[in-house]
């Protein structure tokens, strides 16, 4: 009797157990993933009420206008409560990218049978094939280029954006589904770091090597050779705007110090030039750095080093950068920068030492027989003209100035729009969408049924109060209405 009851005890707790232990569906995510980002779904669809949109009727007509009618049925209830798909969406969807640049997703599923039976219309619209059983999950491919597999738990994606066959990809989700918690990103501190800010519509991670090239062999050119970061961040759609926030973190020790090093090359802003901050203007930004530190960065990068190269022909440009210290300001006029291929700007920068116009005599006289000449305007101005170079350029007090020949500050408009909180940062960018020529892309095939973006997006600000710490702000015409509900309105 004793024997049957511990039995029937072993059993119970046996019940328990397995009934309570369901699989993570974020176990998947591998430890070594160089993307991930986690989305709040249901959040997303209320703010931008997207079954209600002029978007979403669209796609629906779209895809129904071309299957029968019982599938074209099922297909709209599916658009219009996406419950249906047997995904549980209150649950985030978390996006990764792979070491081999494979692209992932996976969701939470609560109804298995649903989510079967909307495969299966797909699969007899052509749109999924080959459904079968591996790995102990049910498997196929859906259009070209992406396999899923799902179980009770869990409904995998796996993409390829280089062409990977079906079987390779089907080879990827069963490594991941075996794997194992323990090889799982959801037990790294980076996820736990970044599980903090999943109050917020996206949260991401993103190693070095996912940055697009400009950027990491920029960063790479200010950082010792062998540091290893990567950034956290977090997406919040709100009324009138969107803000993305982003911090930079060492992967090690000596990694973390060079990003301390760095961010002491850089100063806050006294905002002495805030008054060039216009409404108006194409774009304005703002700077405090070190200018010793900024001339050697120039140098390792052959653009804006060809730049220095081509200008140090008239005036010594080096001498005149050592001596910068603090705020930089530039400004661009309002144009129509895609239709006209030159760039108009007004620049002003803080020195510490003016010693380099001791030498402006020499620099005229040096001009001689170039077919360039520079000429004295007062105040301290001189004009540069002649052999594709024509500006402006000169020193009052501590206050140096550089301009294209064209350029005023009047055109830069006339309503002042500084920020009060500029002198908490390091840098400061403001962008006018009305002057980028977005207008040329509506109608296009990229960008059919877009809202007109000039019409509608009327300012983009990037700060930084240090290197690690960034904001974009990117704000829309309506300030009571969500700003995805806006980009919504086709």
């Amino acid at each position: 009797m004793r024997r049957l009851f511990s039995f029937s005890l072993c059993l119970l707790l046996l019940f328990v157990v397995c009934s309570c232990t369901k699989t993570d569906y974020r176990s998947v995510i591998p430890a070594d993933a160089t993307l991930v980002a986690s989305v709040d779904m249901r959040s997303i669809a209320e703010k931008s009420d997207i079954g209600a949109s002029d978007m979403m009727k669209k796609v629906r007509d779209v895809v129904t206008s071309s299957v029968k009618d019982d599938e074209a049925d099922k297909i709209s209830a599916f658009l219009s409560a996406p419950s249906e798909l047997g995904i549980d969406f209150t649950e985030r969807v978390y996006i990764f990218k792979m070491r081999d640049g494979l692209m992932g997703a996976v969701m939470k599923v609560y109804d298995a049978d649903k989510l079967e039976a909307a495969l299966d219309v797909m699969l007899n619209m052509g749109l999924a094939t080959g459904k079968k059983k591996s790995f102990g999950m049910s498997v196929g491919e859906l259009m070209d280029d992406c396999s899923f597999a799902f179980d009770d738990d869990i409904m995998l994606l796996v993409a390829s954006m280089g062409g990977r066959p079906h079987s390779y990809r089907l080879k990827a989700m069963e490594r991941l589904v075996e794997s194992g918690e323990e090889n799982a990103f959801i037990t790294s501190d980076t996820y736990a770091e970044m599980n903090s800010r999943d109050n917020n519509d996206i949260c991401f991670y993103g190693a070095m090597s996912v940055l697009p090239d400009d950027v990491r062999n920029t960063l790479m050119t200010v950082l010792p050779k062998g540091t290893d970061a990567h950034c956290l961040g977090d997406v919040i759609f709100d009324n009138g705007k969107a803000v993305l926030r982003c911090s930079l973190l060492g992967a090690d020790e000596s990694s973390e110090k060079a990003l301390d090093d760095l961010n002491g090359k850089f100063r806050r802003l006294d905002g002495d030039y805030k008054d060039m901050c216009r409404v108006e203007s194409s774009a304005w930004l703002m700077l405090g750095v070190d200018g010793k530190w900024m001339l050697e960065t120039i140098k390792k990068n052959e653009t804006p080093r060809m730049s220095l190269v081509a200008v140090e022909r008239v005036i010594d440009a080096e001498q005149i950068m050592r001596s910068i210290d603090g705020d930089m300001s530039v400004v661009f006029p309002c144009r129509e920068y895609v239709n006209d291929s030159s760039l108009e700007f007004v620049a002003k920068a803080h020195v510490v030492d003016g010693k380099f116009m001791d030498d402006v005599d020499d620099w005229r006289q040096s001009l001689a027989g170039t077919g360039m000449r520079m000429s004295p305007k007062g105040n301290g101005m001189y004009e540069v003209i002649g052999d594709g170079l024509s500006f402006v350029w000169g020193l009052n007090g501590a206050d140096f100035t550089v301009s294209t020949l064209s350029s005023q500050m009047d055109e830069c408009g006339k309503t002042p729009n500084c920020p009060d909180d500029i002198s908490d940062h390091i840098l400061y960018m403001y962008i006018n969408p009305c002057t980028l020529g977005w207008s040329q892309l509506k109608g296009s095939d990229l960008t059919a049924g877009l809202v007109d973006l000039n019409k509608t997006v009327t300012s983009v600000v990037v700060k930084a109060k240090t290197v690690r710490d960034y904001e974009v702000c990117v704000t829309v015409k309506d300030g009571n209405t969500n700003f995805l509900r806006q980009l919504l309105l086709w």
